[in-house]
């Protein structure tokens, strides 16, 4: 009996991973009875809740891991409790998050994922965030094996580079993720390592990147029934859109995107009243601010810099206070344990631009502008080149206005945001620049491809067959070499031989 719950629960944990939800819950369920061993419970009780978290209920997901667990921590137990509260964090729920760390504690178990996120729940990000980095840092110094065990472990290292705003340690987890998932045929947590890619590819301003991965996220998301990573995947959508100015877009994602989802779509939707100068609708659009930890991700790392210039430009600083707050003591926090380095330099920058617009001290300005330059978010460096050429514009420093505003126009440009470019060339003109309404967009190769044939073209720059193709984006070659007859017009190029001379 033992010997087939063990079969049973190995099944169950190969269906959630190849993406077959309902398989993987019932062959659970029918495991559960029949096992005696913790270690085997466990994965039975981790395999159902993330069914159910996937399936849209981030918080009955974690309760049903708190309830199996019971009182107090054990070795079995620990990681389940981790889990739990990553799950907890993401729905808002702060008790659920003590109450796992209270349980590790009733057990004599530490986790510092989880203390920290404790520490969070208290707005102590001063000792909560450095607890997070540790936890990256030991992940991506850790030997890659490969274990089951660790695929948790993986993820969550996901989840705590974003809520770092750590670029560049995201990005590079999540591609090393999907290219695993892909090549291991891991189709149930491809999604969620599509999104953090995606979220980050949007951050360092590769648009078209992040939409071809939210394509074929999307697809293996509707396939399997993932609705809460449907609506977590509609939020990129959402930034790219706000960014452009694509006021129909932004709605038509809030409209589809159930309430509880929708936190991540209405910060766009703030990005976009700023963009479009309707500023008291962007420091109301999240009044009051969503409740528990959600104000982490979103006050913190969204919409804190874009409610300070709405309130600024209204004459009202004071309406942006609480959310300046969390920003800069988020921003002041995230370091690397073991260099004492910050995560985030690009979040110190625009705090600097925060507070140049609250003093009009333009020594912040070039403070930011320093901080820029280490890399990282290409828009928030172009946002800071604006605001501080319109500050030198009024200050009569017209040929230094004009190479700020030249290069945050550039940045614009690349990125098709509509509404900034508009605002850069309006300023370029007034102080002087009457050259600029002549200025066309660059002609950019991958504008031309949709997300999909974009996907295919550049697997097949870098050598890869139809065939190989095919098993990592899981198409048919056929669907492949369709893919590429429809690109190669729109490249200007007749064979794959000449896609390697493309910068794609």
């Amino acid at each position: 009996q033992e010997q087939r719950a063990a079969w049973l629960t190995e099944a169950a944990a190969l269906a959630l991973a190849g993406g077959h939800a309902a398989q993987a819950d019932r062959l659970a369920e029918e495991a559960d009875p029949l096992q005696d061993d913790p270690a085997v419970g466990a994965t039975i009780a981790s395999v159902r809740a993330a069914v159910v978290f996937e399936l849209g209920d981030q918080s009955e997901a974690a309760h049903g891991l708190l309830a199996r667990v019971g009182d107090a921590a054990t070795p079995e137990t620990s990681g389940m409790l981790r889990t739990a509260a990553a799950y907890g964090w993401l729905a808002g729920d702060e008790e659920t998050v003590r109450a796992a760390g209270a349980r590790l504690a009733a057990g004599g178990c530490t986790d510092p994922l989880v203390e920290g996120l404790e520490r969070l729940c208290e707005d102590d990000a001063e000792h909560g965030l450095p607890l997070l980095a540790g936890f990256l840092e030991r992940r991506l110094d850790a030997p890659d094996t490969r274990d089951v065990d660790e695929q948790a472990v993986r993820m969550l290292a996901l989840t705590c580079g974003t809520i770092l705003g750590d670029d560049e340690a995201a990005l590079d987890l999540a591609s090393t993720e999907v290219r695993w998932c892909r090549s291991q045929g891991i189709i149930g947590e491809l999604p969620y390592a599509l999104d953090v890619l995606a979220q980050n590819q949007v951050l360092a301003g590769r648009h078209r990147d992040a939409e071809a991965s939210v394509t074929e996220a999307e697809e293996i998301a509707r396939d399997t029934g993932m609705r809460q990573r449907l609506a977590r995947l509609a939020a990129v959508r959402a930034r790219i859109a706000a960014i452009e100015g694509d006021a129909q877009r932004v709605r038509e994602l809030a409209e589809a995107t159930p309430e509880a989802l929708c936190t991540g779509v209405d910060c766009a939707g703030v990005l976009l009243d700023l963009g479009l100068g309707d500023f008291d609708s962007a420091l109301s659009r999240l009044t009051p601010p969503p409740p528990g930890p959600d104000r982490y991700i979103w006050l913190s790392l969204s919409t804190a810099a874009d409610q300070v210039e709405a309130a600024v430009r209204l004459g009202q600083p004071e309406r942006a206070e609480e959310a300046l707050r969390h920003f800069e003591n988020w921003a002041a926090a995230g370091a690397r344990p073991r260099t004492s380095t910050t995560v985030a330099p690009w979040a110190q920058a625009v705090v600097l631009r925060c507070k140049a617009l609250l003093t009009d001290q333009p020594e912040y300005y070039t403070q930011a502008l320093h901080l820029h330059e280490k890399g990282g978010r290409p828009f928030e460096r172009a946002r800071t080149e604006l605001l501080y050429g319109e500050w030198l514009r009024r200050a009569r420093r017209r040929n230094e206005a004009r190479e700020m505003l030249r290069s945050a126009l550039t940045t614009f440009e690349r990125l098709q945001a509509e509404p900034w470019m508009r605002r850069a060339r309006a300023e370029l003109q007034a102080s002087g620049d009457h050259l600029v309404t002549a200025r066309m967009l660059a002609d950019n190769l991958i504008d031309r491809l949709t997300p999909q044939e974009l996907q295919v073209v550049r697997l097949a720059k870098d050598g890869s067959s139809s065939r190989e193709i095919a098993a990592q984006l899981f198409l048919s070659p056929r669907t492949v070499e369709h893919h590429l007859y429809k690109a190669y017009p729109k490249l200007g190029v007749g064979s794959r031989q000449e896609l390697v001379l493309l910068d794609l």
